[in-house]
């Protein structure tokens, strides 16, 4: 990517040198004398010194440079504290997220507890699961629950 982007402002530089070689005795013969007419400054031609017209276009292209530039400010100002926003949202967010796996890390590490209505009366806890005795017959008679769908 990087060598793409070299060969584009290659080629862009040199269309630049190619249309001003191509068009020397305009830009560097050529000379220009500005008239500044505002309603609050009235400067004659006269008055202003004749510039080739390449540092008329270098004056222009300046210009528009810095006039682009301060008109982005405010999305810069913009896009700056959003991002600090963000960033500061995400430092605590991975902070509660340590602070959750520390939690779970101590939890891990515990023994389990029995809760202790099965530790009072074990038989209760294990009876209809899993149980040994397979020759009693459970006591409520199991269901299908496809074959109640297909009567109705």
């Amino acid at each position: 990517m990087k060598k793409l982007k070299m060969v584009f402002w290659l080629i862009v530089l040199g269309c630049i040198a190619l249309l001003f070689f191509q068009n020397k005795e305009f830009f560097i013969e050529g000379k220009y004398r500005f008239h500044i007419n505002l309603w609050f400054v009235n400067v004659p031609a006269e008055n202003m010194p004749e510039l080739p017209n390449a540092v008329t276009v270098l004056i222009f292209f300046f210009a528009g440079a810095i006039l682009t530039y301060l008109l982005s400010m405010p999305e810069k100002f913009r896009s700056k504290r959003t991002l600090k926003k963000l960033n500061a949202t995400m430092t605590s967010d991975r902070d509660e997220i340590t602070k959750l796996r520390g939690e779970i890390d101590i939890l891990r590490s515990e023994p389990a507890t029995i809760p202790a209505e099965i530790a009072l009366n074990p038989s209760e806890a294990t009876a209809g699961k899993g149980d040994t005795d397979h020759d009693s017959p459970p006591d409520k008679p199991v269901e299908d629950s496809n074959a109640k769908k297909e009567t109705d």
